[in-house]
């Protein structure tokens, strides 16, 4: 039995199938001038070629109705990005590099920028780096996507990792489900995954050294496992788990652009969490954007944005957003989120070093261009700023006042701003959590970052798949953190939402409403089955669970009753389901 992490829902069967990556033969000779002209054109006629199996792509997604179209037009906005084409014709044209050349080296240095970002969601833009890199190397070699072995029926696709455009060709019916030795559930192969409804299992150790083409194999990413060659009882046993596990998103996806409303008329915000200028089509269908992660425009730069760029992305956001709230994190950078042209000092201990709030106070330069943009984007929209890091009242403090007074000094020269901007903390330092009650005597809001709340409370990194065991997220002694955390801010009736993977859970978020939070920011996909367990359960029920977890004697019963309790909650076929369809 291997096991991993599950990024996309449900449970499969199927025989193996191992994807082969693409690898380009690139030929670094050096061109003459008579040679370059042809090199240049081969470039733009792979481009062109590119950008319309893209298209295609697109096309494809949308008629499947999987929703996730935007990820490969950023790719086409990648592919199309006129820097990086001066950059590589430059280097046809001026250098003599051969165009496969080219596109190689301009797009790996473009990735290897951002891949060293310690923000999942902006490293994840490395990623896409990479799959339009292979799309064009690929349309240079004049080749296409190898075609799926399907005779033996439904696969278990096998990679070593994912990229979105593999996981978008799967034929639909063809692929049950599909598993990767290396992958997040933020990254961009899993959210396509969701979208297509495919069960997939990322993170699986030992997987290319176990799984073999043709065995049968059953994937399970409710429980996190992939059982290769099962015995026949095993196998019968899956397709039941595989039959209820589709009932149950088939239920879940009733409640999508519903109101998440407990039973007795308790109401709970559900909001998005994105990293990028372009928010989703869910945007309709929730209460606001709960963290809008602000590095993205300066980790696919070369330079520092300034202040136009910044408020034209901020602005841009605002508008989508249509006057539901937007919670802008300033910026979270430094230490291991380097970037090449702004240098830092190296640290020996990056995740405890000179970053985020830290840094920004620090480089007040940096501040104030971010500051000015986003009070100047604040007229055109319902925008909430909140400071990263912040280890308690001192951090906040120095970060209001500074922020402040960038608003006083647009007021005295005449540049609009909004009236009502909320500013707020995000709590992710231990310190700032057991300080709650104080914070909250002076913050307008604040938001829980569970992601680094929960590995500096265990003092373990969970993106270290060696140690993530040690920093659980269902711990009873992170839910009695969040407990006082919650009545420290009910106490002073300031808002406080939860920002972090946690808010995404449905298990955990059944836990949160307990607790008294009453908003949940999480990624688009996870909004179902959270709106699904609150609008199934009454506010008692779900405080009498929150009870009984912070109590549990370990984390096994803890996590034990959460799964009795969603299991219980989400059992289908009946009158609310029935009458909750989508719009």
């Amino acid at each position: 039995m291997l096991h991993g992490i599950g990024v996309s829902r449900g449970v499969a069967r199927g025989v193996v199938y191992l994807e082969r990556p693409f690898e380009p033969t690139i030929c670094r000779a050096q061109c003459g001038p008579d040679q370059r002209p042809a090199q240049a054109e081969a470039y733009c006629a792979a481009r062109a070629a590119a950008a319309a199996g893209l298209e295609a792509l697109i096309d494809a997604l949308q008629k499947r109705g999987a929703g996730q179209g935007d990820i490969f037009a950023a790719h086409r906005e990648i592919l199309m990005d006129e820097a990086m084409e001066e950059e590589i014709l430059e280097a046809i044209c001026q250098q003599g590099a051969t165009a496969g050349a080219a596109v190689d080296d301009v797009y790996r240095a473009y990735a290897g920028r951002i891949a060293r970002a310690k923000d999942p969601v902006i490293r994840e833009r490395a990623k896409d780096l990479d799959d339009v890199r292979l799309r064009l190397l690929r349309a240079l070699e004049g080749k296409s996507d190898p075609a799926l072995d399907t005779r033996n029926g439904p696969c278990i696709a096998v990679a070593e990792e994912w990229l979105p455009s593999q996981i978008a060709r799967l034929a639909a019916g063809a692929v049950a489900g599909v598993a990767s030795l290396r992958g997040t559930a933020t990254c961009h192969a899993a959210i396509v995954c969701q979208a297509m409804g495919l069960p997939a299992l990322f993170g699986v150790p030992e997987l290319l050294d176990q799984a073999r083409a043709g065995m049968r194999a059953v994937l399970d990413a409710e429980e996190g496992t992939l059982l290769l060659e099962p015995d026949e009882a095993q196998w019968a046993g899956a397709g039941e788990r595989e039959q209820r596990a589709r009932q149950q998103a088939e239920t879940a996806r009733r409640y999508a652009r519903q109101p998440a409303v407990t039973t007795d008329g308790c109401p709970v915000e559900i909001c998005l969490n994105t990293g990028a200028a372009q928010l989703p089509p869910e945007i309709a269908f929730c209460d606001g954007v709960g963290l809008f992660r602000t590095e993205f425009l300066f980790m696919e730069q070369k330079h520092l944005p300034d202040e136009e760029e910044q408020y034209q992305a901020y602005s841009a956001v605002l508008r989508q957003a249509a006057g539901k709230p937007v919670i802008l994190r300033t910026l979270d950078i430094g230490a291991d989120k380097q970037l090449e042209y702004y240098p830092l000092p190296k640290e020996d201990n990056p995740a405890l070093g000179m970053r985020a709030l830290r840094l920004c106070l620090d480089r007040p330069e940096l501040f104030r261009t971010q500051l000015r943009a986003a009070w100047r984007a604040s007229a055109h929209g319902s925008l909430w700023m909140m400071f990263p890091m912040v280890a308690g009242l001192e951090d906040w403090r120095r970060a209001k006042a500074f922020c402040l007074s960038m608003r006083e000094e647009l007021v005295e020269q005449g540049c609009a701003v909004g009236d009502k901007v909320p500013l707020g903390a995000m709590i992710e330092i231990p310190s700032a959590a057991l300080d709650a009650d104080r914070l909250a005597g002076e913050v307008d809001f604040a938001s829980v970052g569970t992601n680094d709340l929960c590995q500096y409370l265990f003092a373990a990194d969970r993106t270290n798949a060696r140690v993530a065991q040690y920093a659980p997220g269902h711990s009873p002694v992170l839910m009695r953190l969040m407990g006082h955390m919650a009545q420290a801010f009910a106490a002073r009736a300031k808002p406080l939402s939860v920002c972090g993977e946690l808010g995404g859970d449905a298990r955990a978020a059944a836990v949160l409403v307990g607790l008294g939070y009453r908003k949940l920011s999480m990624s688009p996909a996870n909004m179902p089955f959270v709106r699904q367990v609150i609008c199934r359960a009454g506010l008692e029920e779900l405080q009498q669970l929150a009870r009984r977890v912070c109590v549990a004697a370990d984390l096994q019963q803890a996590e034990e009753e959460m799964q009795r309790f969603y299991q219980a909650v989400i059992q289908p076929a009946e009158k609310g389901d029935a009458e909750c369809t989508q719009e």
